[in-house]
């Protein structure tokens, strides 16, 4: 008996040992860094997830991002999407996927430490509110592109792209963050849950039908034609509404979509909008893109989701076809027979020149622009129906919607952390 109760004793000290120093080791590890500033409060798919804090490795000097989850560890669900998390990013090293640095718990709270990068996409959409020059386009999506092919050879289905999701350095480096609601996709086990930002939703997801991959690839045409103009290409303020602005570009659904709709409870009751007249991708962004541009986001939103390019197949088409890359240390783009795409006060883009160069041999460069940050209530205009500038004050706080199978049981949070305000005048 006496033994048993030795036993039980040095067990509990054993445990309480390890409790303290993995205590000491978050600590130490907290104390080693040092706050800069807040950049900001945001959501999971289960809620806030708390902070994001800027801040500065004390040994190495090195300016990291901090993300402090408010759920405490204690949270089964929460730690478990964490976790998830945690792991898809381990796997994923990639030049153009934001790097995590560490992971680490300290007084019942998670805590990742991620490579720090200047601003994100959103923030440059609304500071060239008319639209993104065409050269820089091209190098986001390509280096977007890279990043999702990636993921795509690891199984790994990112299901939440969209400008926020994209982190730009001043030398024009993009990075893929936020795999919060990234999934290890199967074909063999159907994906039933989904939350996503309804802009960049496909039509499957939209009408609860089963996706793919596929669904990434959508998004990101989605996204491109955004940044040609500063308008959303689909800003619907519904569901349903959502479905209305992609058939009046696209057309109607697919009969498995028109069939899913259907039998949706979220739509009972409700019938598909009627198009009278189509307003196409080329009417659009016509004069503003080339037409190669214009095919590239053609074949992203096919309605059909076999139909759309992979990842890989989007890499190897002709809109890229003049996107050199440069071999140095700090990956930089040159556009041939074009003009630099990028430009800051420490590095600056190799330049190709023209194959019929100018007298002089030389090729003009285009004047540096300084990325601004804008104020929270800067105003913005929405373009309904491609042209028609209405009245209506709409703010997108990252609605999330989930879909699950036929059942439409949904949910709505806002996105404290990226919120963009969009008035009508």
């Amino acid at each position: 008996m006496q033994s048993w109760e030795s036993g039980c004793i040095l067990y509990n000290l054993l445990i309480l040992s390890v409790k303290l120093i993995t205590y000491n080791n978050s600590e130490q590890k907290m104390n080693k860094y040092e706050i800069l500033n807040l950049i900001g409060e945001g959501n999971s798919n289960l809620g806030a997830y708390g902070i994001v804090m800027k801040a500065k490795n004390r040994e190495s000097g090195e300016i990291v991002a901090i993300k402090k989850f408010k759920e405490s560890e204690d949270d089964e669900s929460a730690r478990k999407t964490i976790l998830r998390e945690v792991k898809i990013l381990k796997m994923l090293k990639h030049e153009n996927i934001v790097q995590l640095r560490e992971a680490f718990r300290r007084k019942g709270k998670l805590y990742l430490v991620f490579e720090y990068v200047d601003k994100n996409l959103l923030e440059i959409i609304e500071e060239n509110q008319n639209g993104i020059e065409p050269e820089k386009i091209k190098w986001y999506i390509y280096q977007l592109c890279k990043a999702i092919n990636f993921c795509h050879m690891q199984n790994v289905i990112h299901r939440d792209i969209k400008p926020e999701n994209l982190l730009i350095s001043l030398t024009g480096s993009l990075r893929l963050c936020d795999f919060g609601f990234a999934r290890l996709f199967s074909n063999k086990d159907p994906m039933t849950d989904y939350v996503a930002t309804r802009w960049y939703r496909a039509p499957e997801l939209l009408v609860g039908f089963p996706y793919d991959l596929s669904v990434d690839m959508w998004a990101i045409g989605c996204m491109m034609a955004e940044l040609i103009d500063g308008q959303p290409l689909f800003p619907g303020e519904s569901d349903i509404d959502q479905i209305y602005c992609i058939q009046k570009c696209l057309g109607a659904l697919i009969p498995q979509h028109q069939e899913a709709f259907q039998r949706n409870q979220h739509f009972s009751g409700l019938k598909l909008p009627k198009i009278q007249k189509l307003e196409s991708i080329e009417k659009r962004y016509q004069g503003k893109i080339d037409r190669n541009a214009i095919e590239f986001i053609e074949k992203l939103i096919q309605m059909d989701p076999s139909k759309r390019l992979t990842a890989s197949q989007a890499l190897q088409q002709s809109y890229f076809n003049d996107v050199v890359i440069d071999k140095r240390p700090q990956t930089s783009l040159s556009i041939e027979r074009g003009r630099s795409a990028f430009s800051s006060n420490y590095y600056r883009p190799k330049i190709s020149l023209p194959a019929n160069p100018s007298p002089n041999n030389t090729q003009q460069k285009k004047s540096q622009k300084n990325y601004l940050s804008i104020p929270p209530d800067k105003k913005r205009f929405v373009v309904k129906e491609y042209g028609k500038v209405y009245k209506k004050h709409l703010t997108h706080v990252g609605e999330r919607h989930e879909v699950k199978g036929n059942n439409p049981a949904f949910r709505i949070t806002s996105n404290d952390l990226h919120r963009r305000k969009i008035d009508g005048v």
